[in-house]
């Protein structure tokens, strides 16, 4: 498969631009987070940001679409970019990715299904 972080250098600007976003997010945000936005059955936004919410927005903002979060999981920009190494067949531009299937196993991967809550007869809670 090769070096991931070979193929994926970062010049010394990009790095400084990425420390000095988190430094103006409030201390309880510094931890950074890939995430998967997408609009309705577009394509696949997969990027990280110390604020998933404020990155929402501005990405709303910018694209004009609902996007909605998918998926975030912790990690940094080398998380990222091994996930966009994983679906280079998939990408589209940047980091946008067509909507595939293995995709979308791992944003499903990510959310693990929730137990749900039934109502017995005797009005006991059941998981």
């Amino acid at each position: 498969m090769g070096d991931v972080r070979a193929s994926h250098r970062l010049t010394d600007e990009q790095l400084a631009a990425a420390r000095n976003s988190c430094k103006s997010t409030p201390r309880t945000s510094y931890k950074r987070a890939v995430y998967f936005a997408a609009a309705d059955d577009g394509p696949i936004k997969i990027g990280a940001t110390c604020d998933v919410g404020r990155r929402l927005r501005e990405l709303r903002t910018k694209s004009k679409q609902d996007l909605r979060l998918l998926a975030a999981v912790d990690g940094g920009m080398f998380a990222e970019m091994l996930y966009h190494s994983r679906f280079a067949a998939h990408r589209l531009h940047g980091e946008w990715f067509v909507r595939h299937p293995d995709i979308l196993a791992e944003i499903a991967r990510l959310n693990p299904p929730r137990p749900t809550t039934t109502r017995a007869h005797d009005g006991v809670s059941i998981i």
